[in-house]
């Protein structure tokens, strides 16, 4: 894995609108975040461990119906250890970007 971009499309009736502000509703960043890591984690050809979320910064809202769009890319490979940056963002608009280090697992 080098680069990946994987789109998403943020159902208006998603159970946690009705409790994350209903009155204008926001997609919460810790489930972003997840969805983030599943998009890392579906890429990674080896079993890892998720040691750091490093620079994890929100710079927007994602809102019921918003075309989400994930892209990660490989920063650092340290054999054992491995850096992917992401950049989550609706539309041209960057909601949230980051650094998440693994750790790759040996095999037995």
């Amino acid at each position: 894995m080098m680069a990946y971009t994987q789109h998403f499309t943020i159902a208006k009736d998603e159970a946690v609108f009705s409790g994350h502000f209903p009155q204008s509703p926001v997609f919460p960043g810790v489930l972003l975040m997840g969805m983030t890591r599943k998009v890392i984690e579906s890429c990674l050809k080896s079993p890892s461990t998720l040691k750091q979320i490093s620079r994890h910064r929100f710079s927007g809202m994602v809102k019921p119906g918003d075309e989400l769009t994930i892209a990660i890319k490989l920063a650092k490979d340290e054999g054992k250890v491995v850096t992917i940056t992401s950049v989550a963002s609706v539309g041209d608009k960057t909601v949230a970007k980051g650094k998440f280090i693994y750790e790759m697992i040996e095999a037995a």
